[in-house]
């Protein structure tokens, strides 16, 4: 009885103090999965435009898509949210400080239950470049 009342207050402690640690290395995994879905499935084009008229265009080319959804358009950030079909897709234009005539128009693509789709956000960059 003395030797299993010495195992199993230990083991009872153990399992204590490692229930805390499988949440926390539970959260870090989540975490980094959720900040790598994100990092690889952008197209990015540096344009020779004004934010403005690259905000524009980027308007005008998405508002001409068929089968656009839960658009969200915010012009104090100059970004654009659209779901289409099951891709969502958010499109940033990002200004250069140093030099206004020029800006990047950045497009980033996720399609729920894949890690991100790079080579849409690629062709919506580029079909945004090519209407400018």
């Amino acid at each position: 009885m003395k030797i299993t009342r010495y195992l199993v207050i230990p083991a009872l402690l153990l399992a204590s103090c490692a229930g805390p640690l499988v949440i926390v290395g539970i959260g870090a995994v989540a975490g980094v999965w959720t900040a790598d879905e994100f990092r690889n499935d952008s197209g990015e084009i540096l344009l020779n435009a004004t934010p403005q008229d690259a905000f524009a265009v980027c308007q005008a080319t998405i508002n001409s898509r068929e089968g656009i959804s839960d658009l969200v358009v915010t012009n104090g950030s100059l970004r654009i949210e659209f779901k289409e079909e099951q891709v969502h897709y958010s499109v940033m234009v990002m200004l250069m400080p140093q030099n206004h005539d020029f800006c990047t128009v950045r497009v980033l693509a996720a399609e729920f239950g894949m890690r991100g789709r790079a080579e849409l956000a690629q062709i919506l960059a580029e079909e945004i470049a090519s209407a400018l």
